[in-house]
C-alpha cells in the first residue's frame, strides 16, 4: 500500500462503512470492532517503547545542538501556541455569544448504541508514554555523555526496531484498524448529533481548521503550494485521528508525516512530545463552546480576573492531557466550576458534547500538532543560525 493512496483508500472505506453498515450483519460488525480494540491494545502497549526509542534517538543524535536546551525551548514553544490558541478562541467566543445566546444548544438525550466486541483483549501498560518519554530523555542524555559509541549504536538499533514497527507493520494495516471505530460510531448514531448543531459547531471547527491552515502556510514562508503539499502529508493522520479519537493512538502517522514536512530528529522529539499537551482542537472547542454555554445558562458575569486565571489553568491542564477520548474535558471541569461558574447542569452538558465531537476535536489536534512540528524546526534552525543552539 502507497503512502500516497491512504487518504483516497481511507475515504472510501469510511463512506462505504458508514452507508453500508446496516447491511452488515451484528456478528462482523462486531468481530470487526473487536479486531480494532485488539489492535489498539497492541499499539498501545507498543507505544512506550516506540517513544522512548524515538526519543532515545533523537537526544543521542542532537547531543552536539544541547538537547537540554530543545527541550527546554519547545516546552516553552508548546506554552505560547496553546496561550496563543486560548487568546483568540476567547475572543471567538465572546462574539459568538452574542450572536448565538438565544440559540438552544442542549442536545437530546443520547442513547448509546448496542454495538459490543464479540470478545475483549486487554495487555496491562508496562509503563506511560510520559514516564518513556521522560526515560528517553535521561537516558540518552546522560548515555551519550558516558559511552557515545555503544550510546549511538543502541540508538541506532533502537529507531531501526521502532521504525519497522510503524511503517511494516503498523501503517500498512490501518484502513483494517479503522473499520471497527467507524461501525461504533454509526451504531452510537455521531453524525445524527452532529447535524443537530451544525450551525454552532461549523463556526467552531471552522476557526479552528482555518487557524491551522494559517499556521502551515506561516511555517511555509507562504509558498501555497508547500502549504498544500504539508497538509496533504498529513491528511491520512486527519483520518484517523478523526476515526479513532485519539492522538496518541494517532502519532506513528502523525510522525511519519512530520517527519516528510521537516527535519527527521526533530519530529522524533517534537510529535511524541506534544501529541499529549499541544492541544489546538481543545483549545477552540472547550473556551467557545464554555462561553456559549454560560451565556445560555446566563451565568452572572465573568470578570477580568476570572478570565485570566482561566486561561492560566487552562494552558497549564493541557500539560496533564493524556491525549485519549474524552480526556481533554475532565482535566478541565474544576477548572470550569472555579472560574466560569459552571453548574453541574453545564458540566453534563459540555462533557456530553465534548464526548460526542470528540473525533473532530482529535483531528484538530492532530492536524495542528503537523503545523506545529514546522514551526518548530523553523524556530530551531533560526535559534541555532544565531548560535543560541550551539
Amino acid at each position: 500500500m502507497s503512502y500516497i493512496s491512504m487518504p483516497l483508500m481511507l475515504i472510501v472505506i469510511i463512506t462505504c462503512s458508514f452507508a453500508f453498515a446496516d447491511l452488515i450483519p451484528y456478528y462482523i460488525k462486531s468481530m470487526a470492532y473487536s479486531l480494532s480494540l485488539s489492535i489498539k491494545e497492541v499499539l498501545i502497549f507498543t507505544l512506550p517503547f516506540i517513544v522512548f526509542s524515538l526519543i532515545f534517538h533523537a537526544i543521542n543524535q542532537l547531543q552536539s545542538s544541547n538537547a537540554f536546551k530543545i527541550m527546554i525551548l519547545l516546552v516553552v514553544t508548546i506554552t505560547i501556541s496553546n496561550t496563543v490558541s486560548v487568546l483568540i478562541a476567547l475572543f471567538i467566543g465572546i462574539k459568538a455569544t452574542a450572536v448565538f445566546s438565544q440559540n438552544n444548544i442542549i442536545p437530546h438525550t443520547i442513547n448509546h448504541g448496542i454495538l459490543e466486541p464479540l470478545y475483549k483483549f486487554h495487555l496491562p501498560v508496562i509503563i506511560s508514554n510520559s514516564h518513556a518519554l521522560i526515560l528517553g530523555i535521561c537516558s540518552g542524555t546522560i548515555l551519550s555523555k558516558i559511552k557515545k559509541d555503544k550510546a549511538a549504536k543502541i540508538a541506532q538499533m533502537l529507531s531501526q526496531i521502532s521504525m519497522f514497527i510503524l511503517k511494516k507493520i503498523f501503517i500498512p494495516i490501518i484502513p483494517i484498524f479503522i473499520i471497527g471505530f467507524i461501525f461504533k460510531m454509526h451504531d452510537d448514531k455521531v453524525l445524527s448529533y452532529l447535524s443537530e448543531h451544525i450551525i454552532i459547531l461549523s463556526i467552531i471547527f471552522a476557526c479552528a481548521y482555518v487557524y491551522v491552515i494559517i499556521l502551515y502556510i506561516v511555517s511555509n514562508n507562504f509558498i501555497l503550494h508547500k502549504a498544500m503539499l504539508s497538509i496533504k502529508n498529513m491528511f491520512p493522520a486527519v483520518i484517523l485521528a478523526f476515526s479513532t479519537m485519539s492522538s496518541l493512538i494517532t502519532m506513528p502517522i502523525t510522525l511519519s508525516a512530520s517527519q516528510k514536512n521537516s527535519n527527521n530528529e526533530i519530529a522524533n522529539i517534537v510529535i511524541p512530545s506534544a501529541t499529549n499537551i499541544h492541544l489546538i482542537g481543545d483549545c477552540f472547542f472547550i473556551v467557545i463552546l464554555s462561553l456559549l454555554i454560560s451565556s445560555v445558562f446566563k451565568v452572572y458575569p465573568i470578570s477580568n480576573t476570572d478570565y485570566l486565571f482561566f486561561i492560566i489553568y487552562f494552558v497549564i491542564s493541557k500539560f496533564a492531557v493524556a491525549a485519549l477520548p474524552g480526556s481533554g474535558i475532565i482535566i478541565m471541569l474544576p477548572i470550569l466550576k472555579q472560574y466560569l461558574h459552571f453548574s453541574p447542569t453545564m458540566i453534563s452538558l459540555i462533557t456530553i458534547l465534548y464526548l460526542i465531537f470528540d473525533p473532530i476535536i482529535t483531528s484538530i489536534n492532530v492536524f495542528g500538532n503537523g503545523a506545529f512540528a514546522i514551526l518548530f524546526f523553523k524556530i530551531y534552525k533560526f535559534l541555532q543560525k544565531k548560535g543560541n543552539l550551539l
